[in-house]
């Protein structure tokens, strides 16, 4: 089974796959991990621009799914049973998922504008992210990686509001873990 976790820039889709990878014991993929090894293989620093960009240039030349495709791949030849993928931008992906051999379950997150802004300057993922303004931030959703993330919402198999506590966003996530069946994995 694959978990896609899909949703804004700094919603939370990193906690939610980190959250399940530990509580479930799925392995956790980043999607956008398929883009860095592409700028880390050409020497290239990774920014948000960077990584959308090296995103734009395989899209035009790999299709839209490219990234779902490549991890795809990967899963074949992994020995997990459970599987959260978190970052898709296109639906595309999210269809190539659902199309595998791979039961998908789609979970959106969401969080409002504010508190993504200062989620994304606190942990200064990429190059620039600590400095950013609220200005470049919003400036940032119109990247090419960020064009279609909305869209995706619509698809979700279900929505997580992450506005409040991480205890509050896990009680959903167990949730939706509580009602398709799977449980927790306890460890010493």
């Amino acid at each position: 089974m694959i978990i896609v976790v899909t949703g804004e820039m700094a919603a939370g889709k990193g906690e939610v796959g980190r959250y399940i990878a530990q509580k479930y014991m799925a392995k956790n993929i980043r999607s956008s991990d398929v883009f860095r090894r592409a700028l880390e293989a050409i020497h290239t620093e990774q920014s948000r621009e960077s990584v959308s960009e090296m995103s734009r240039v395989l899209r035009i030349g790999f299709g839209e799914d490219i990234a779902a495709k490549a991890i795809l791949q990967d899963l074949t030849q992994d020995n997990h049973t459970l599987f959260v993928v978190d970052g898709l931008r296109r639906t595309q992906e999210v269809e190539t998922f659902v199309a595998s051999n791979f039961k998908t379950v789609n979970i959106y997150i969401t969080a409002d504008m504010e508190t993504r802004y200062e989620r994304v300057v606190a942990r200064g993922e990429n190059v620039g992210d600590a400095q950013k303004t609220f200005e470049e931030f919003k400036q940032n959703h119109k990247l090419n990686a960020e064009s279609t993330v909305d869209d995706l919402k619509s698809k979700a198999d279900h929505v997580i509001a992450n506005d409040a506590t991480l205890e509050e966003l896990y009680a959903q996530i167990d949730t939706i873990f509580e009602n398709l069946g799977i449980a927790y994995i306890e460890t010493m």
